[in-house]
Order: structure tokens, then sequence, then C-alpha cells
């Protein structure tokens, strides 16, 4: 009896180490699970940060290289109108006592006058980003807003024919000052792009879950590179030649189709007819 309890109690004691072993086990097995999954999170971290650092890092030279294109855009802009405004200025002075020379303050002028906007365009395009990302939004009656900057360029601009077919009732969510803006960027290009009495035509219909908007000129079509006419500070002319423009108008165009969730294409009209610039936003 007394080995036979011994041998119970030996046989005890082996099965409560064996559990104080295996509870052990289990113990450094869930630490160590724990620290597994720790430094595997800690490695999605780092990699987060890793892509997060390089995003900024993009973003960074991105920025810098708006900046040197900018300061490079402006200087040599600047330039050429002061150098004109002088010039036009130094006929003036020297033009004989009692006389007029109106077409030399005509050409101030407009030296001034392209001064102005391309200070007010280099403006609106380096604060444009800021901008939409605080605007806040609100229904806008797209329909509306179209008609309207119809009018006023049809009244503004008597050397061109105005068509337009808009379909009514087209609301879209967004900032109504920002679309105008898009519709204002859309019509100057395609006054400045259509020939001598010839047609620019607005459309606006809906298209699925979509208001589509086209601005279409008769005249001049798109160069090759059709992505490269929405990038900031390219200007494209006559027969696809720098233009008079300042290369930021059709940027300033697609920032704000974007930022209302749409996108913009350009193509050329039927028949090498003129070009034709489709813009799509979601509709209410």
């Amino acid at each position: 009896v007394g080995d036979l309890t011994n041998g119970i109690g030996y046989q005890c004691f082996m099965v409560g180490t064996m559990g104080i072993s295996l509870v052990s086990q289990q113990l450094r097995l869930e630490m160590a699970q724990a620290d597994f999954e720790r430094r595997c999170r800690l490695q999605e971290k780092e990699a987060q940060t890793r892509s997060l650092l390089g995003r900024v890092a993009v973003l960074r030279q991105e920025r810098l290289t708006w900046l040197e294109n900018l300061a490079r855009f402006l200087r040599h802009e600047l330039k050429n109108q002061t150098v004109a405004m002088g010039t036009s200025l130094d006929l003036v002075e020297s033009a004989p006592s009692g006389t007029r020379p109106e077409r030399y303050l005509e050409r101030a002028r407009r030296s001034l006058s392209r001064t102005n906007r391309l200070v007010q365009s280099a403006t609106e395009a380096t604060s444009l980003e800021a901008a939409l990302a605080v605007e806040s939004t609100e229904p806008v009656d797209l329909s509306g807003v179209v008609g309207e900057r119809v009018l006023v360029y049809r009244q503004a601009n008597p050397h061109r024919r105005f068509r337009a077919d808009i379909a009514p009732g087209l609301e879209i969510e967004g900032q109504e000052d920002r679309v105008a803006q898009l519709l204002d960027k859309l019509l100057d290009n395609a006054v400045e792009h259509t020939v001598e009495g010839g047609d620019v035509r607005v459309t606006l219909k809906r298209d699925g879950a979509d208001a589509l908007l086209a601005v279409e000129n008769e005249g001049d079509t798109i160069p090759t590179n059709k992505e490269a006419l929405f990038d900031a500070f390219v200007t494209v002319g006559k027969n696809g030649e720098g233009g008079q423009n300042l290369g930021l108008g059709l940027f300033v165009a697609k920032a704000n189709a974007e930022s209302h969730g749409g996108t913009i294409e350009a193509r050329d009209c039927a028949e090498g007819s003129g070009a034709c610039f489709e813009v799509r936003l979601p509709a209410g």
C-alpha cells in the first residue's frame, strides 16, 4: 500500500509537472504569436509609412517642378510684355508734339491687358487645388449655369455664332462658381480657335447616370497629343503651334471637372471640322 501510494503520488507529481510544462509552453506560444503579430503590424505600418513618405516625396517634387515652371513661364511672359509696353511708350514719348500715336497706345494697352490676364490665370491655377479641397458642395442647376454662360459669351462675342442645345432640369452636386469657371475656360478656348463667322456649339444632355456637356468650335482641330492639352503651360494655336493663350485654361477646366467627380476629354469633330471638348459629370 505504501509503495502504491508512493507510486500514485509520483505519477501525480509527474502529471502536475507536465501540466505546468504544457501551460508554460502554451504561454510561450501565445507570447510568441503575439510578438509575431506585433512585428507583422509594425512591418505593415512601416510599409505604409514608406509608401506615404514616397508619395510625399513625389508630391513635393511635383510641386517644385510646378513652381519652377511657373517661375520660368512668368519670367518669360512678363519680360515680353514689359518690353512691348516699354517700346510702345518710348515711341509715344518720341512722337512729334501735338500728335497722338494711337496705335502705340493701343499696343501698350494690349500688353498691359495680357499681363493682367497672365497674373490672374497663374494665381487661379496656383491656388486652385487648395481651394477645391476646402470648398463645400451643394446642388447646382447645371442647365441654368450653362444657359447663362452661353448668353454672356454670345453678347460679348458678336463675331461668333453660338448654337446651344441644353436639356432642362439637369443638376449636379458641386460648387456653382467652379462649374461656371469650367465652362468659361472651354468657351474661351472655343472662341479663340473658331474661324471668323464660325459656330461655337454647346450641348448638354443626360447620358445614363451622367450629365454630358460638349463644347465644339468650328475651325482648328486638335493636335495628336490630346492629353497634353490639359497640362499647365501648354499652349496650342493655329495649326498646332504655340497660341496666344496662357496655357492654363484647360488645366483649370480639368481640375474643376475632376473635383466634381467627372472627366474631360478632347477629340476632333466629325470630318475634321473643328475640336470638341466633352465633360462628364455625375448627375443628381
